[in-house]
């Protein structure tokens, strides 16, 4: 049986006008006719919710219009009862409406009129000034509203109250405006309309959630990209599932951890571009696709306008119409990739169902990127084998005539010596200098493939000395035919670094290789003091493009392709740089001024 609590003293026994009461008992019966009506439309129809809706707002019209009111309203809470707003109003002329200045607030921001409620079935206010003094909160917010009475009624299902419905008048009145009984049918009619509201829009949501889902499960078969697959999501998820915006971060392990963009659809207004997402945990970190980044688990934010956590982009989000935020996590096997955030225009957008389907398809995306990245990632290693196995083909050619070439000559004269014992002295002396030389050339392309094998291997060491860098340079500068050595340029003082002597010079000699053979026609070797000691060997010619001066150094890569000299083997570049890193140096490239630059650097 409805109780009803008045605020200040007035007579119990008061009988409304009896054909205000028969009026109430024809509204009564119509109510509960059109609501009946609008039950039997069923879960299945599209507008259902829609309906319930509609009728909803004109119960409430037509119940004020009835009682003379100023004004009506609707007060619903959340489902976990922390927030609540108004979600119907009924104004007369003149009167202004309070729902957008009141927006979303929570649940116990009236804390009289909620204690008086749970209490009692309903609440009647005939005079702000009998209000007590612990119901100032709402004195006030009563005054500023130009309210002089009201009369309030709890809304339950299930013997779960959910919010209110109440009645305001401009001026006092002392008499009720309606008998209990009448309001206990008013409460009937609206609550029931509401919650069939809203098993209809949790309903269709989780139709629009599941419907989303299949789609972009059949996207997540045809995909062939991963950054196409997740923009697809995202579309499907805002289109489909009806949400505001949706996006996929992923997790950078650099200092900040930032969560970078990668996809998005929606309405975003440069939103991600003006947020900063960290998955650290700061101030910056404890939004719910933070949370889910860094715990793996999903995090939601059923409430932007009140939740603490997200004080940080309130204020951007709820100019964007953002009301609810879910974040799912993106995991692989070996730990996280990123998350999910999904942004409703609805307060308390996310059940634990919706929350926990969203969860398992992201573990499904999860899989997909992971095997799309695998995949990709196969396909990269194939091709690299390929180019590999070409490189290894080529080298194989080059060694053969990098080889022939000096051996034929080594051969060559040696056979004319042999067979000349008449030779003049100077042609011998000739002959027996060319077959040094060659042969020269010959055990520096053996070093150099003796040198790669033990590298890959694990088996190649070098030892650290001190090494004077000029006198280095100059025995490599003084083993060159005196051609190539009367062309090249030596500059710089002594300087010592520590170092294997030995490995400097097979360097310097790859080094010098390549600027004689391919460089322009200045040559030059510095040594550089300084806080690391170095050697510069420079040649003005045509210089590497800059899309391959990182590839020169990687092993079978050739720093120069002159169809008009003999090709190089394609090592002499990667074992150089393998064998400064060992040595705690580093070997770079730059072309500056005109001027190729190799750059061999030590520790002092």
């Amino acid at each position: 049986m409805a109780t009803l609590r008045t605020v200040a003293a007035a007579d119990d026994d008061a009988i409304t006008d009896p054909v205000v009461s028969a009026m109430w008992v024809v509204m009564s019966e119509m109510l509960l006719r059109r609501s009946l009506e609008r039950t039997r439309i069923g879960i299945d129809h599209v507008d259902a919710s829609k309906e319930t809706e509609q009728a909803v707002e004109e119960i409430l019209g037509e119940l004020a219009l009835l009682l003379e009111a100023d004004r009506a309203y609707i007060i619903e809470e959340s489902e976990d009862r922390t927030t609540a707003a108004i979600t119907h109003e009924w104004c007369c002329q003149g009167v202004v409406p309070i729902a957008d200045r009141l927006g979303e607030m929570p649940s116990d921001a009236f804390p009289w009129l909620r204690r008086q409620l749970a209490q009692a079935d309903m609440v009647y206010v005939p005079s702000l000034q009998h209000l007590p003094h612990e119901a100032s909160v709402e004195r006030d917010e009563l005054s500023r509203r130009n309210a002089g009475s009201m009369i309030a009624a709890m809304l339950e299902f299930g013997h779960r109250g959910f919010g209110m419905v109440a009645f305001e008048w401009a001026s006092p009145r002392e008499e009720q405006p309606a008998d209990p009984r009448e309001m206990l049918v008013v409460r009937a009619l609206l609550s029931s309309a509401l919650h069939e509201r809203r098993s209809l829009t949790a309903l269709q949501s989780t139709n629009r959630v599941l419907e989303a889902m299949v789609e972009c499960s059949d996207a997540l078969l045809r995909a062939e990209d991963e950054l196409a697959l997740l923009e697809e999501v995202c579309r499907i998820i805002v289109e489909v599932g009806g949400y505001r915006l949706a996006w996929v971060g992923l997790g950078e392990r650099d200092e900040r951890r930032s969560v970078t963009p990668v996809a998005k659809w929606g309405y975003d207004e440069n939103y991600l571009d003006e947020v900063q997402v960290t998955w650290g945990e700061i101030d910056l970190g404890n939004g719910p696709v933070s949370r889910a980044v860094r715990t793996g688990r999903p995090a939601a934010v059923q409430s932007v306008a009140t939740d603490p956590d997200f004080a940080p982009w309130r204020e951007a989000a709820l100019a964007r119409g953002y009301r609810s935020v879910l974040a799912v996590s993106l995991n692989s096997g070996d730990g996280m990739l990123g998350a999910l955030g999904v942004y409703s225009e609805r307060s308390q957008a996310f059940d634990d169902l919706e929350v926990e389907m969203m969860q398992r398809f992201a573990d499904y995306l999860s899989y997909g990127i992971v095997a799309l990245r695998t995949r990709a990632s196969r396909e990269q290693a194939e091709e690299q084998l390929r180019q590999t196995l070409r490189s290894k083909d080529e080298l194989v050619a080059s060694i053969s005539h990098e080889l022939r070439t000096p051996l034929t000559a080594v051969v060559g004269f040696a056979q004319i010596l042999q067979e000349s014992a008449d030779l003049p002295e100077e042609d011998r002396a000739a002959m027996v200098s060319a077959i040094v030389e060659q042969g020269l050339d010959v055990t520096n392309i053996l070093e150099d493939l003796l040198t790669v094998a033990k590298a890959e291997s694990g088996t190649l060491s070098v030892v650290r000395v001190p090494v004077d860098l000029r006198a280095e340079a100059a025995q490599v500068v003084e083993s060159l035919d005196r051609d190539a050595a009367s062309s090249v340029d030596l500059q710089g003082p002594s300087h010592e670094a520590m170092a294997d002597p030995g490995r400097v010079r097979q360097i310097l000699r790859n080094l010098l290789s390549n600027a004689l053979r391919y460089g322009g026609d200045e040559v030059h070797v510095w040594i550089v003091d300084g806080v690391r000691p170095m050697i510069r060997v420079l040649d003005n010619g045509a210089g590497i493009p800059e899309e391959d001066r990182e590839r020169i150094f990687e092993s079978y890569q050739k720093a120069h392709d002159n169809p008009g000299l003999a090709g190089s083997i394609g090592l002499g570049l990667a074992i150089s740089r393998t064998l400064a890193r060992l040595m705690n140096g580093d070997l770079t490239y730059t072309y500056e001024g005109g001027m190729s630059i190799f750059e061999l650097s030590f520790t002092s």
